[in-house]
């Protein structure tokens, strides 16, 4: 199952692991969004 989640109205993808109930955050789109970098 992806999803999108909005972190201060940016998009971050995420997968939720139903079996463990852990969630997991695409580092590439996190370190994006916080460094504002267009290359990440």
């Amino acid at each position: 199952m992806s999803n999108i989640k909005l972190f201060q109205d940016k998009k971050i993808r995420t997968y939720h692991d139903e079996i463990r109930d852990q969630w997991y955050f695409s580092v590439v789109d996190t370190i994006a969004e916080l460094t504002d970098s267009s290359i990440p």
